[in-house]
């Protein structure tokens, strides 16, 4: 990728420059949108004349100017076929004459000592077509949009250019729907005030699916019923903002941007709050009627001053004195491991957890016993733990198995919508399906 830098950093340029003596610009418009489409005309040898061209093409798919589901799925199809015959041209080319570009290099690699088919270069340029283009756009729109909001990061990478590396990086894992939806202004930020990027692989795709999944469960009930069909629309920015609702809600109203982070030792319960051990670990406590696990709590602790103590002895006067008692608490957890602690507090009746590692997570005794990590057995013959969607059915574990293979059941599906086999083999032909 190092050896596309010039020429990225020159078409970007090339951009820049036509808009710079204007003093403002549409950024979509000029240059997030343009220029993801001629990054992909240079990998592939295409002029960067045909941008427009391929930035209608990329559209006519993922956003067919269409009202109803059939008329957008034909547009959808009359664009693939566009595009199918764009690249094949392209490929044509290619055969006869190599040049230093990406299809010359699909078309002489060989993958496990096979040649790549021209059929197959084709379908990776079609894959590489849709795969990036507005994607690219939408990060692009949302790193300008949030220095654009924070002009204290504007002025630190003017002041700092070498930072704008460092920068970068930073904006596009930062900016996705964790960042754009607000998920992203409830983490704590680093040491240096840069925002913590998406938690978790996938983080707003995996709840994003599950909305989608209980969407169209509705949608089908509703068909069901009324014989009426819908169109479901789930976006990425829809599932941020709802995963942190309360949290949006309580913004406009009341002004809370984040849940407070005070000083843990103010707490007014000290039987509710994170307690680190003697290796480091941390245990939540939820223990919201202390006064019945209290006894039993200081017991296991050993320290019996929690209870002889008329300071602590109920949660009205350890509300008041609040820091010595977690003071104790502190210094009782602090003398043992986590394992150990696991062990004293097995039959504690009150609420408390371990933070467990993701290693851990495979012998925890309730996940093994709901089946939440299934095992499935991979093409290769190695077994795979994945895991489980969180609902299950009739007390039934989830069953796993393999993804489809690319195109596996497209016939299938078609086929179950009304097209017949010559339509089938139609689109086959074309290039439009595999």
């Amino acid at each position: 990728m190092a050896l596309l830098e010039p020429s990225t950093r020159a078409l970007a340029a090339s951009l820049i420059e036509a808009v710079v003596d204007q003093g403002h610009c549409n950024f979509h418009k000029d240059i997030a949108e343009p220029l993801p489409s001629q990054v992909f005309l240079t990998m592939f040898g295409l002029p960067v004349e045909r941008t427009a061209e391929f930035i209608e093409l990329k559209d006519g798919i993922i956003r067919p100017p269409a009202n109803k589901p059939i008329e957008a799925r034909e547009h959808r199809v009359a664009t693939g076929e566009r595009i199918y015959a764009v690249l094949s041209e392209a490929i044509g080319q290619r055969l006869e004459t190599r040049e230093d570009d990406f299809l010359s290099q699909f078309l002489d690699a060989q993958v496990e000592g096979t040649q790549l088919t021209v059929d197959e270069v084709l379908d990776i340029g079609y894959l590489f077509f849709l795969a990036g283009l507005d994607t690219v756009t939408a990060s692009l729109d949302c790193m300008l949009a949030h220095l654009a909001q924070n002009p204290e990061h504007q002025q630190r990478l003017v002041s700092n250019p070498s930072d704008i590396g460092a920068a970068m990086e930073e904006l596009l894992r930062w900016e996705t729907p964790v960042a754009r939806g607000g998920l992203g202004s409830v983490f704590p930020p680093d040491k240096d005030g840069w925002p913590m990027p998406q938690s978790s692989p996938a983080f707003g795709d995996v709840i994003g699916g599950l909305a989608t999944a209980g969407a169209i469960a509705a949608a089908l009930l509703k068909r069901e019923r009324t014989g009426e069909t819908s169109v479901v629309d789930v976006s990425l920015l829809a599932t941020a903002l709802w995963q942190i609702s309360p949290l949006v809600v309580a913004s406009k109203l009341f002004g809370m941007t984040s849940l407070p982070r005070g000083d843990r030792r103010l707490s007014p319960n000290p039987g509710v709050g994170v307690y680190r051990t003697r290796d480091d670990r941390f245990i939540s406590l939820i223990l919201l009627q202390s006064d019945k696990h209290w006894e039993d709590f200081a017991a296991r602790l050993d320290r019996p001053i929690l209870v002889e103590d008329e300071r602590f002895n109920h949660s009205s006067v350890r509300a008041q004195n609040g820091p010595a008692c977690i003071d104790i608490i502190d210094e009782a957890f602090a003398e043992r491991t986590l394992a150990e602690w696991k062990e004293r507090l097995e039959t504690f009746e009150g609420v408390w957890t371990p933070f467990q590692t993701l290693p851990e997570l495979y012998s925890d005794r309730q996940v093994i016993a709901n089946t939440y990590l299934p095992s499935m057995e991979h093409s290769s013959g190695q077994e795979v733990q994945l895991v489980a969607s969180p609902a299950q059915f009739d007390e039934q574990p989830i069953a796993v198995g393999r993804a489809p293979e690319l195109g596996e059941h497209t016939e299938l599906v078609l086929s179950e919508v009304g097209f017949d086999c010559p339509e089938i083999i139609a689109m086959k032909e074309s290039g439009a399906i595999l």
